[in-house]
């Protein structure tokens, strides 16, 4: 079970926190585990929880892809005029190598569908109108960033190969 550093937690979210719970919540796709973080810190003025995303950096196949989401979070996302939680830390967590993303939890204010959710047609179009805002806002913040290496998608290796293979599938 993930027991997060009170120290580094101090440092990077509030001075005044006592105690830190974690619970999983989600295990991504990628080598990565979700946490939300429940936070007690007296009477102070502190968030009351967190989300965490801790992302292993052995990723098959993919030497960049421990960076994406990080570096999505830490350089890129604070460069969109888009609504987005706020974002405490994104980098590496010291002295375990994992990538955190520690962010706002949005779980009061927003609502979450189950992974079986019959979507509507006005959720769905509200969804597609969002992702459109998100890319034509990233295309514009990234026109002037010089390092886009990270940027390439896990997949577009397997997706060139099949893509190559395709003639020979079809014939």
């Amino acid at each position: 079970m993930y027991q997060p550093s009170l120290s580094f937690f101090r440092s990077v979210v509030h001075p005044g926190l006592r105690r830190i719970e974690a619970k999983s919540i989600k295990n991504s796709s990628t080598p990565a585990t979700v946490y939300r973080l429940w936070l007690e810190a007296g009477g102070e003025k502190a968030p009351r929880s967190l989300i965490v995303k801790r992302i292993d950096p052995n990723w098959p196949e993919d030497p960049l892809g421990h960076e994406r989401e990080m570096r999505f979070y830490a350089y890129l996302l604070p460069k969109l005029d888009i609504p987005q939680p706020r974002v405490y830390y994104a980098g590496e967590e010291p002295g375990t190598g994992q990538h955190l993303v520690i962010m706002e939890d949005l779980s009061r204010s927003h609502y979450f569908p189950q992974p079986a959710h019959i979507w509507k047609q006005a959720e769905i179009e509200q969804i597609l109108r969002t992702y459109a805002r998100l890319h034509a806002a990233g295309e514009l913040a990234l026109s002037v960033e010089k390092d886009l290496d990270w940027l390439f998608h896990r997949h577009e290796k397997r997706l060139q190969k099949t893509a190559g293979d395709l003639p020979a599938m079809v014939a």
